[in-house]
């Protein structure tokens, strides 16, 4: 009788490690699904909305990437409509390669002109708008130039993505600054009274190198 007693408590216990043991992995698994409820849903939308950004940013001057509720994907471009044109197709084909097989692949890629630069001071931006534009325009075929700002102290400072300082980048720099000079002087920007004393500064991680 005893013994039968202990062969049932024995089984009794082996059952109930048993199950524990075999729910261990459903404990792990709620808690790994509680924790990824909590991570935020659009983290991954944001990486290829970066991706794409960082793509179009090493080939073109003046983009801007965003998502819309509505699945948009919409690639806002600074220039005319006429530089929007030539540019659409090739934008929308690196667009499309980027968000292949992932979740905005179903979204729409739309264009927009960006006419927002810079400054939010409208007496200021006015002339800044003009410059900025005709400048990102001239130097779209500078794959190095990031974007163009102006500072206080009528400095252009044209940012690149140049990594090594060495001979060549600096002939590089200097080959930009001549350019940008050339289209400050072009005629484009008569229309702006003091254009003669803004000066373009070519700068590599925040540091000027020319």
């Amino acid at each position: 009788m005893s013994k039968r007693i202990l062969i049932t408590v024995g089984i009794f216990i082996v059952g109930i490690t048993s199950f524990n043991v075999f729910n261990i992995p459903f404990l792990f698994d709620s808690s790994r699904e509680k924790i990824e409820e909590k991570e935020p849903l659009n983290t991954i939308e944001d990486s290829i909305v970066k991706k794409l950004m960082v793509k179009l940013n090493k080939k073109y001057v003046g983009v801007d990437v965003k998502t819309t509720s509505n699945k948009e994907l919409v690639i806002q471009v600074v220039g005319d409509e006429e530089y929007l044109k030539s540019v659409q197709i090739d934008m929308e084909f690196i667009a499309k390669g980027v968000i292949k097989d992932t979740e905005l692949e179903d979204y729409i890629v739309v264009f927009n002109r960006w006419d927002w630069i810079g400054n939010t001071d409208e007496i200021i931006n006015k002339d800044h708008q003009l410059i900025l534009k005709t400048l990102m325009k001239g130097l779209r075929n500078y794959q190095i130039v990031d974007h163009i700002s102006i500072d206080t102290h009528q400095f252009i400072i044209v940012h690149t993505s140049i990594k090594d300082l060495d001979k060549n980048a600096r002939k590089v720099a200097l080959e930009i600054e001549e350019k940008a000079n050339e289209i400050l002087q072009s005629g484009k920007l008569n229309s702006i009274s003091n254009i003669d004393s803004y000066k373009i500064k070519v700068k590599m991680n925040g540091e000027v190198i020319n």
